[in-house]
């Protein structure tokens, strides 16, 4: 794939030695909870095996570096089918700077551009309040309310899924 790169950041591939900080950013407690997938333990190898197997190998199902500043402050994709979840996240230090109003429409923009798709759907947990509202800001309308589990939390939480159609 090649390089996203919007005014301040670059989307690109995992490599092998960015395992260690994507652990790091989906344990740490503030974001794991807002995730399905991570549990607490999320080891090292598991981070290594969880890149290799969501590489872009020009399909949907894949997941991406968010880079500002040559460090890896997060991680953006997208799953598959005709209308593909994204989900996206980023270290709780760059939290408030816009990195994620900034990259999300790009990357959705990219989405469409590469794949002929319906729309584009997302969840987020009811307490990250901040997320919703960049999907909102891209464009997105929420679909409706569940509850959902997260690996790192002990019970279900309630969350609003969103929809973007192509446009």
């Amino acid at each position: 794939m090649t390089e996203l790169t919007t005014p301040r950041l670059t989307l690109r591939n995992f490599t092998d030695g960015d395992a260690a900080r994507f652990r790091d950013i989906v344990t740490h407690p503030e974001v794991g909870r807002m995730l399905v997938i991570y549990p607490p333990d999320f080891s090292l190898d598991d981070a290594r095996q969880h890149l290799a197997d969501n590489r872009y190998n020009g399909g949907l199902k894949f997941r991406l570096a968010i880079i500002a500043q040559d460090q890896v402050i997060g991680s953006i994709g997208c799953g598959a089918g005709d209308e593909p979840s994204i989900f996206y996240f980023l270290h709780p230090d760059v939290h408030g700077q816009g990195f994620a109003s900034e990259i999300v429409p790009a990357f959705c923009a990219m989405i469409f551009a590469r794949f002929p798709i319906n729309a584009i759907k997302a969840g987020v947990f009811n307490d990250n309040p901040r997320s919703g509202r960049v999907l909102l800001k891209a464009g997105f309308v929420a679909t409706e309310q569940g509850r959902w589990k997260s690996a790192a939390r002990s019970d279900e939480a309630e969350m609003t899924f969103y929809r973007l159609a192509r446009p």
